[in-house]
């Protein structure tokens, strides 16, 4: 039987979606074939193995207390148990199954962890998450590859607050309408139509809660989207 760790959760926007997704790979997977560990990681970044599995409004919650959620860490192949005497084995791990959204469950920080740990995963390198998540990079590399790309550029936080003026003036020459996102949020989440300089400056506010790097793009119609594919 093959030990399987199911790593959800982190300090992300999307954590609550991740615990969902967590819970629903744990419904699905075959208990005959697969030994779980549900593992949840809580807006400090630490790693609480949930003894009872999913259960969504705990983990949604601060588990240090609660029990049945133990802090673990991972290293040399196996996940470990932290406790006041140190760390102990609690069982080797075959592949970690990452249903993290967002952040550094997805942007290529937790895989390095679990990479440098010994721990095989469920998802891409490195490097190819990191390209994934940023939105700008990931234009690029699609643009080398000959990929068709919607029109746009990327600022950040420091060229917004001294420079707002010049942000306006290349989104009036790339023409409204125009999509706002932030650049390296895994979802929809800060995502903003804007049809003037007035929803602009409040599409790109909202945008940077998120994230100090900021995609803007031209809004194009599907039936356009469609014909720059064909």
């Amino acid at each position: 039987m093959k030990n399987i760790a199911l790593i959800f959760g982190g300090n992300s926007t999307e954590r609550e979606i991740s615990i969902v997704t967590a819970s629903q790979i744990e419904e699905m997977c075959d208990k005959k074939r697969y030994n779980l560990f549900c593992v949840g990681i809580d807006e400090n970044e630490r790693m609480f193995w949930s003894k009872k599995g999913v259960v969504c409004h705990e983990c949604a919650k601060d588990v240090s207390r609660i029990k049945g959620y133990v802090e673990v860490e991972f290293a040399f192949g196996k996940m470990w148990k932290k406790s006041l005497g140190g760390l102990r084995a609690v069982s080797r791990i075959d592949c970690a199954v990452v249903a993290c959204h967002g952040g550094k469950g997805e942007n290529g920080e937790l895989v390095a962890h679990l990479s440098a740990a010994k721990i095989k995963t469920s998802v891409g390198n490195v490097q190819a998450l990191q390209i994934a998540m940023d939105k700008t990079i990931s234009k690029l590399v699609l643009r080398e590859g000959g990929v068709c790309v919607v029109d746009g550029f990327e600022f950040l936080r420091k060229e917004w607050c001294e420079n707002c003026e010049y942000v306006l003036d290349r989104v009036e020459k790339l023409k409204y309408p125009v999509v706002v996102k932030p650049a390296r949020q895994g979802s929809s989440v800060g995502i903003v139509f804007a049809k003037n300089e007035s929803e602009l400056k409040n599409a790109v506010e909202l945008a940077l809660k998120f994230d100090d790097k900021i995609l803007v793009e031209k809004a194009v119609e599907i039936l356009e989207s469609l014909m720059l594919v064909l």
